[in-house]
């Protein structure tokens, strides 16, 4: 048999050129070489430590360039027989293990099934985050189950169930209209008042320096000083209250403004409890006022919580178009939470939590008021309403119960029917029915309604091993058809198989290659494949660091949540983009064109794009736009919401367009933040960490590529200096720092600027098809991607590169294999 093991005369090797800093007692990088078997076919952590030791000397990684080399001789021979070592090795695993692991429905597989089944959307926040770990959150190792969770599963399944079945009631159709200027002048008129006691506590204010009386306390001060503190902030905002009465437009409306101290002048629609299957359509009238800043001509819509002022969701923002004398109308359509009290309103574009927002940004600029935006007529919500019954999803499972028929076999059809759609794959058997039957009979016996004795043995169903997990059959290799139907519809849809891939399923052809790739495009074109796009998005390109730090909005108040927002949206749009156009994977790295919405047009600059929709937008030969590198997420992942970070931007690029990873950090090594002297610019800053042993080798790979990448600033801005602060108010220093963008990849390949950074990175799209390709099948065959998968990943790498390295070659490559299609 082919041997897995190297050649006992390379041990010299390995201890001349590595134990210097490889060794047990030294373990530099947490690699400990001394201790590693030369018998990779005896574990398969061996096998993946000695990947790692070839990649690295491929590269030219190791040995370091100060250290003793290899000669070209022992190089190419060391080399020659430890990839031979590895391809018997990977096929010695291939054959024993990689298996996939039968695994739980993730929280948003679970959430989007209910929702096929029932026709309403779960709440799970209670559920377990399936993304806590490092990997994808299909990965079957990390999705557990515990008893006590079953109580959570049965209390959303039951809770969902209602939802569906129990609207006796139609909702009929209404539509509440809300005057802007009904109660906004008499606000403003109390506020008004309240702000003249606080005007004549501050005439008082010497008195409260001589007289220690408690005058300040009656009216509500915890001090003198704060009541001085309230008077002046009373005479600067008395004036802007009294000129705002003094418009005409006021009269029939509002501006939508934010003023210090008093908040956003916005519309709250009157409160509504939304039922089950119901939409609502927001429109308002408005128009916007010339010569302000673009951010100003937004609205942004939310809703909130009347119960807990605090749960405040933002819906979606739309810019305003039309002059003052000739408004428009704008609609927006929402779902709201199930039984929430819930108040819709319209406001000015908002910052995220943890930042300044915009009065505090313009008050730091000596202006106590944003700038007048946008006019606001009137405010109305339309609720669609519902017809009674039960949803149309499951209208079909609970139809009504025919006449003459008793209800035990009624409840027995009814649990069989939704029993059989809830597990898939698998029929219940006549045990498990009886048993739920009997709970129906019991439900009955102390009174409860017909269909109120069905919730509980429903909700168990829902509750069930054979609904959480994947289930599949024992005894071949082979998924059947139906268990195959079921693993493409999770991994494209992350839901159930709809009608036509269960049916062509049910008849035995979905296994066939022509039918199984029509499917499988199919369900591509279909819109619910944007979950895929989506969730195996954010977590392929480790998206949830953006907005992990909150952005000093002093510097960047450009960067509030609407940016934020289409900023993360953009990134989805590109990979659907170049998914549905089956454009090169290349596009991804570097594209004459780019998609965005007016917002991100807005915010970068570009000419104006009228409507909220993303659309593909060609960019000037000069624009240093186009690919993720130069994108506003990807940008500002790689910043503390201050400066820009040489370093998080150039390990973002290593571990995901170029596939080489670099180690974690080794401990104690200095934050810099904690480096005394900070005022430098941001290359010279990096530097300090280059000075340590212990860092230089990863830094020399690392810091370069963020180099390259300083031209923009921490929120994605060009910039062409550096713009550096330190201490506050009069002791405040500032500096600009010219940028140097060049620098040299640790492959020798050198570059000047951004673009020459970038076509460096692009003429490697080799390496971004192999990560993506390791991404795919990792996320696909649920399970973290392993030594054993090197050979199934060279196979969609051989499939999709005639298409450039199309994405959806990769997905169709995945779904045609053996592996795929085997348990």
């Amino acid at each position: 048999e082919p041997s897995a093991i190297m050649p006992d005369r390379h041990e010299d090797v390995i201890a001349r050129y590595c134990l210097d800093c490889h060794d047990s007692e030294t373990s530099k990088g947490q690699v400990d070489l001394e201790e590693l078997t030369f018998d990779l076919g005896s574990n398969v952590q061996a096998a993946e430590r000695w990947q790692e030791v070839l990649n690295a000397i491929n590269a030219g990684d190791m040995p370091p360039a100060k250290k003793p080399q290899l000669s070209a001789e022992e190089k190419t021979e060391f080399l020659a027989d430890l990839s031979e070592t590895l391809v018997n090795a990977r096929k010695f695993y291939a054959d024993t293990g990689g298996e996939i692991k039968m695994r739980r429905l993730n929280q948003r597989e679970y959430a989007n099934t209910i929702e096929a089944l029932l026709g309403v959307r779960p709440n799970v926040d209670g559920l377990p985050n399936d993304r806590a770990g490092s990997g994808f959150d299909t990965a079957g190792a990390s999705l557990y189950f515990s008893s006590d969770q079953f109580e959570q599963y049965v209390e959303i399944a039951r809770a969902a169930l209602e939802q569906a079945l129990v609207n006796d009631e139609a909702i009929p159709k209404e539509t509440i209209r809300v005057e802007a200027e009904r109660g906004r002048i008499r606000s403003v008129k109390g506020v008004q008042d309240q702000l003249a006691t606080y005007h004549d506590v501050a005439k008082r204010s010497n008195q409260f320096k001589e007289d220690l009386n408690a005058s300040f306390e009656e009216l509500g001060f915890r001090s003198a000083a704060q009541a001085r503190n309230a008077g002046r902030h009373a005479n600067r905002v008395i004036p802007i209250l009294e000129k705002y009465l003094q418009r005409p437009e006021v009269e029939h409306g509002t501006i939508m403004w934010f003023v210090s101290g008093h908040g956003a002048f916005g519309m709250n629609t009157p409160h509504i409890i939304p039922e089950p299957q119901e939409e609502y359509t927001i429109r308002v009238r408005a128009a916007a006022y010339p010569d302000v800043p673009a951010r100003f001509h937004y609205i942004e819509f939310f809703s909130i919580n009347t119960q807990d002022r605090k749960a405040q969701r933002t819906l979606g923002w739309h810019k305003v178009r039309a002059p003052i004398d000739e408004p428009e109308i704008i609609e927006f359509t929402v779902t709201a939470p199930i039984g929430e009290t819930t108040s819709f309103g319209v406001r000015n574009r908002t910052h995220p939590k943890g930042s300044k927002n915009d009065a505090k940004i313009y008050l730091a600029k000596g202006m106590p008021h944003t700038p007048p935006g946008i006019w606001l007529d009137w405010v109305e919500v339309e609720r669609s309403g519902r017809p009674a019954g039960p949803a149309p999803e499951a209208a079909e499972i609970f139809s009504p119960r025919p006449e003459g028929q008793d209800e035990k076999t009624y409840a027995r059809e009814v649990i069989k029917r939704f029993a059989t759609r809830a597990f898939r794959t698998v029929e219940p058997t006549d045990d498990y029915l009886d048993k739920l039957v009997q709970r129906f009979e019991a439900n009955r016996a102390k009174g409860q309604e017909l269909r109120e004795s069905l919730l509980q043995p429903l909700s168990i169903v829902l509750a069930s091993p054979t609904f959480l997990y994947m289930v599949e059959s024992t005894g071949s290799e082979a998924l059947t058809d139906l268990e195959l139907a079921v693993r493409l519809s999770y991994f494209l849809w992350s839901a159930p198989p709809d009608a036509e891939l269960l049916t062509v399923a049910k008849k035995g052809k979905l296994s066939g290659s022509d039918e199984l790739r029509k499917q499988t495009s199919r369900l591509l074109s279909d819109k619910r494949s944007d979950r895929f796009v989506r969730d195996f998005t954010y977590q392929w390109l480790g998206m949830d660091r953006l907005g992990i730090f909150p952005f000093n909005t002093l510097l960047y108040p450009e960067i509030d949540n609407a940016v934020m927002e289409s900023s993360r949206e953009e990134i989805y749009q590109m990979i659907r983009h170049v998914l549905d156009e089956k454009r090169p994977l290349k596009d991804l790295i570097k594209a004459d064109y780019i998609l965005v919405n007016d917002i991100m047009a807005d915010y970068y600059g570009i000419d104006p794009v009228e409507g909220h929709e993303f659309r593909k937008v060609s960019l000037p030969p000069d624009s240093p736009r186009g690919g993720l590198l130069s994108t506003a997420a990807v940008l500002a992942m790689g910043s503390d919401g201050t400066r820009s970070s040489p370093v998080e931007r150039g390990v973002w690029v290593l571990k995901h367009i170029l596939n080489d990873p670099p180690p974690p950090a080794p401990p104690n090594v200095p934050q810099l933040d904690r480096i005394e002297n900070i005022f430098q610019p941001a290359r010279d800053l990096v530097k300090a960490h280059q000075e340590a042993a212990q860092c230089t080798q990863c830094h020399r790979k690392i810091d370069p590529i963020g180099y390259g990448l300083e031209n923009f600033d921490a929120a994605g801005g060009w910039r062409d200096e550096e713009v550096v602060s330190e201490g506050k108010g009069r002791a405040k220093k500032t500096e600009s720092f010219t940028i140097d963008p060049s620098g040299a990849l640790a492959s020798g390949a050198k570059f000047e600027d951004f673009n020459g950074l970038r076509n460096i990175v692009a003429d490697r799209s080799d390496d971004f098809a192999r990560n993506l390709a390791e991404a795919i099948i990792a996320y696909g065959l649920g399970r973290p991607y392993g030594f054993s998968d090197h050979d199934l990943a060279e196979e969609l790498l051989k499939k999709s590169k005639p298409s450039d390295y199309a994405l959806d070659q990769f997905i169709h490559g995945l779904v045609q294999t053996k592996t795929f299609q085997s348990k």
